[in-house]
């Protein structure tokens, strides 16, 4: 008798072989990251964030640039304390909505903050392909990367086309020490 393992997603399900894994494409990149797997720390250059940041994405067969874009828009790409508008980090998350649960202490661990923007774009990523998109598309048009990184920071309408002018500088940063 066969086993099976099973896939839940957000937004569906699938049964695959025991052992198998899902074959999600790897995203296209403009160049190979360095493997920073751990914070390199708020005093680290913007490249070497970006490494990391490009890193915990391709990790989870996102694009590496998604992250970067987001955060060289939300912080300038640097880990911001709590200010007056109840948001901190680089991608400026909500301390009253995200500083629980899986993200409790977010603020003061960056590796909390880059976890909940990939987590957070898996579900944009399976809401699309639920709505029809395809996967392949997804990952290789980097045309649609700005709309991705709004869909999952969320900010009003007439913010939403500026993560996509960020996308040629998110590449220098992880290109240029790799």
């Amino acid at each position: 008798m066969r086993r099976f393992l099973v896939v839940v997603a957000l937004l569906g399900v699938a049964a695959l072989p025991a052992g198998q894994v899902s074959a999600k494409p790897k995203p296209p990149t403009a160049c190979k990251t360095r493997g920073l797997k751990t914070y390199p720390g708020d005093n680290a250059s913007r490249s070497d964030i970006a490494q990391w940041m490009a890193e915990g994405a391709t990790k989870a067969r996102l694009p590496a640039e998604l992250p970067v874009m987001a955060a060289l828009v939300e912080s300038g790409l640097r880990n911001l304390p709590g200010g007056d508008r109840d948001s901190a980090g680089f991608f400026q998350m909500r301390i009253g909505i995200w500083n629980e649960g899986a993200y409790l202490g977010f603020p003061d661990h960056p590796d909390l903050q880059l976890q909940w923007f990939v987590d957070q774009a898996l579900i944009v990523e399976q809401a699309r392909i639920a709505a029809g998109e395809s996967l392949e598309t997804l990952l290789s048009d980097d045309s649609g990367y700005g709309e991705w990184v709004a869909d999952v920071i969320r900010p009003p309408e007439e913010f939403r086309g500026r993560y996509q002018l960020r996308l040629d500088e998110a590449r220098s940063l992880i290109c240029s020490t790799a």
